[in-house]
């Protein structure tokens, strides 16, 4: 079953490369994120981020999150250079487990992404946007079976990618000013739906009215190449993006490979 894709009244699409780098300003090109995971998680911790969890924020290679927001939530104001790069690994850790690639519980973060960041100016060259798509499709994989309720992966990609090409969901907000787009406060293009609202958004509480909308959606209500049009255009002129969105590769993320 294909479960990647996306099937309205008219036609299916999917998200791409191309969506991940607007919307979330992620690399797309570089290192894969993969490798061996071995070691000791206490080990590990207290080696890269100077503390070591409790065993009840341990479970197998996993730590819960709570353990990190109680310990790196304010960076002490005579920090070093050392404790400035242990708080940057926490606060990386908790927006990977939390927002990039949330598992079903919201709650942990696995070993490995500790592992990865272990040396900060290398993990600046993996290609976090493809293995952010990976960790999605995947996530897609699994909520699709009969016995699943919840769903993780980058859900903020997702509602961004829907808002810009479904027009009849789209949230009518503030538009920027010519000065904020100068300041690049249009990009990632995500960040603009934290702006105010201008009307009230259609209920997201009614999933069996969000059904129904989708089920009618008409031909002309979905943006096939949004990135072109003028409300968009403005905010990524100056954006690069790798040609590798018009490539047809293996999406990596250690274990999974989509």
């Amino acid at each position: 079953m294909e479960t990647h894709t996306f099937h309205f009244p008219h036609e299916e699409t999917t998200i791409t490369l191309q969506d991940v780098a607007l919307q979330l300003g992620l690399k797309i090109d570089g290192l894969p994120v993969t490798g061996f995971i071995t070691g000791d998680v206490c080990v590990a911790c207290q080696t890269l981020l100077g503390e070591t969890p409790p065993d009840k924020y341990v479970k197998g290679k996993m730590i819960y999150l709570t353990w990190l927001r109680q310990n790196f939530q304010q960076l002490p104001v005579d920090a070093d250079d050392v404790v400035i790069a242990q708080h940057a690994r926490a606060h990386m850790m908790m927006i990977i487990s939390s927002c990039l690639m949330s598992d079903t519980s919201g709650a942990r973060v696995h070993f490995m992404d500790l592992l990865l960041l272990s040396n900060l100016t290398e993990a600046s060259h993996y290609s976090w946007g493809a293995t952010v798509l990976a960790s999605f499709f995947r996530a897609l994989d699994r909520a699709v079976k009969p016995d699943q309720t919840e769903i993780g992966g980058c859900l903020l990609l997702l509602q961004s990618w829907a808002c810009d090409r479904i027009k009849c969901i789209t949230p009518k907000i503030d538009h920027l000013s010519m000065e904020e787009v100068r300041q690049g406060l249009g990009f990632p293009l995500a960040r603009r739906w934290s702006r105010p609202r201008t009307e009230p958004n259609i209920p997201t509480n009614s999933v069996r009215l969000i059904r129904i909308i989708f089920d009618k959606l008409d031909i002309n209500e979905f943006l096939w190449a949004p990135y072109d049009t003028p409300e968009i255009r403005p905010l990524i002129n100056d954006v690069e993006v790798s040609m590798i969105v018009r490539a047809k590769v293996p999406l990596i993320c250690f274990a999974i490979v989509e």
